[in-house]
């Protein structure tokens, strides 16, 4: 047969033939055979191991006696180096779960989680760092079956085995020997072990390549990382995909089998025998991966091609024509608009300054007009500021008489409401009887002559 022939022309082919029994063998690793395997442990505590070997084998098995076992694996050599792990065997029971992580406990870094239903589907795994903690566990305290996981790891600085090193970039299938699968889970199968979707090639030489090293016949349709689209085929991370000469690709099955697509599931692009179509997102087929070395840190898929595509036309859509073209009216518009604005304030702004200096010189003062004539303008005249204020004289007592009432028909208060006055230069003292001599009291001489005028207190005149 002509896949048989393709074979034996290339010698790794005839060795991974005789493997693949042993690898299909569940609890036997492929590799436990030419490198050492560790086990693990059911206590509390993890087995641990810092392995120096860049390829070993791990074994976790348990049964009723024992329903957990686990393992700690770090290699303190190689810091720059990550895990790449590849499972053998399957799980029984539904309450059997296989977990791996980065570390043991809460400060660990989750990396897969396997169960008996899913773990057909992905099979191979790598870890972001040099480090791997593994537990198989069973919910129940005494499990039904024994259960037997081998697990083939490899400590990665370049590319993994069975990869092909294509300029900065690593291509190969996370698991040869795994059976097809449709597009989104091929995204999440290369993206288990740190990679996309093919990308990033130019030509269909490192596809002949990976194709050939994966033990898959040279017309085997694989899914790649590129998609149609309204804007011409992409690859996931929005880079044009220039390997086809067309700007669509037509599609890989017959016009009948194209009409029974849905919207948007006949876009994903396959590769087969140096050709590229389209296909139906839902068939199952193999499927190439690709990550730059050390592994990939930002995956992509169909989603956030599309969004990356929107965000581009949207933006370039504003700069092209005729969206530039009233883009440049519109500034030009403003900045007239501005320039005008401050032109009109800056000659508001001089009248004013004019009409200030004229209203404060006066007309008649400037040089560039004739001396108005005499009176022609009523000047105000100056006046000089008032003298300041005068000091107010003192006031002398002596000089001070009192009014005589009587003088006026008035009538004359009694005697004893007369203020006491003493001479000018005496002390102030009350009167004597010298100074009232044989006098009537006043108030006599009131009584007795009302009709008379009062004459005033001594000392008044």
């Amino acid at each position: 047969p002509q896949s048989a022939m393709c074979r034996l022309e290339h010698p790794v082919f005839l060795l991974q033939l005789l493997l693949l029994p042993l690898i299909l063998l569940p609890g036997v690793s492929s590799q436990s055979a030419s490198f050492p395997v560790y086990s693990c442990s059911d206590g509390s505590s993890p087995a641990y191991f810092t392995p120096t070997e860049t390829q070993f084998g791990l074994r976790l098995e348990i049964s009723e006696a024992v329903p957990t076992c686990h393992v700690l694996i770090r290699n303190n050599l190689l810091t720059s180096a990550y895990y790449y792990i590849r499972v053998n065997g399957s799980l029984k029971s539904t309450y059997t779960r296989l977990s791996l992580s980065t570390n043991h406990g809460s400060g660990g870094e989750f990396v897969a989680s396997l169960t008996s239903s899913n773990d057909t589907v992905y099979r191979a795994f790598a870890t972001p760092g040099n480090s791997l903690y593994a537990i198989l566990s069973s919910s129940l305290p005494s499990p039904f079956y024994n259960e037997l996981i081998m697990l083939d790891i490899e400590a990665v600085h370049g590319c993994p085995s069975w990869w092909v090193s294509y300029g900065k970039e690593c291509f190969g299938s996370a698991r040869p020997d795994a059976s097809g699968t449709t597009f989104n889970t091929a995204l999440g199968a290369c993206r288990q072990v740190r990679a996309n979707l093919a990308l990033s090639f130019d030509s269909s030489s490192a596809l002949k390549s990976a194709i050939s090293s994966s033990g898959w016949s040279s017309l085997t349709k694989v899914w790649l990382g590129a998609a149609d689209s309204s804007s011409g085929v992409y690859f996931l991370d929005a880079n044009k995909f220039l390997v086809s000469s067309s700007g669509s690709l037509k599609f890989y099955s017959s016009s009948s089998s194209s009409s029974g697509c849905s919207t948007g599931s006949c876009r994903c692009v396959i590769y087969r025998f140096n050709s590229y179509y389209r296909e139906n997102c839902w068939k199952y087929l193999r499927y190439l991966c690709s990550s730059s070395i050390g592994g990939e840190s930002e995956f992509h898929n169909l989603t956030t091609l599309d969004r990356t595509l929107s965000s581009k036309k949207s933006s370039s859509s504003f700069f092209s024509f005729p969206y530039w073209s009233i883009s440049l009216i519109i500034g030009g518009l403003t900045v007239l608009a501005v320039f005008g604005t401050r032109m009109a304030f800056y000659h508001r702004a001089v009248a004013a300054q004019r009409r200030r200096e004229t209203a404060g010189t006066g007309a008649g003062t400037r040089s560039d007009l004739p001396p108005a004539p005499p009176g022609s303008y009523p000047v105000q005249q100056q006046h000089p500021p008032p003298p300041p204020l005068q000091q107010p004289a003192a006031y002398d007592n002596s000089s001070f008489n009192y009014p005589n009432p009587a003088a006026a028909g008035a009538p004359m208060p009694p005697a004893y409401n007369a203020w006491y006055m003493p001479p000018p230069g005496t002390a102030a003292s009350a009167p004597t009887d010298a100074d009232v001599g044989d006098k009537p009291p006043p108030y006599e001489a009131a009584a007795g002559m009302p009709n008379q005028p009062m004459p005033p207190p001594e000392g008044n005149n």
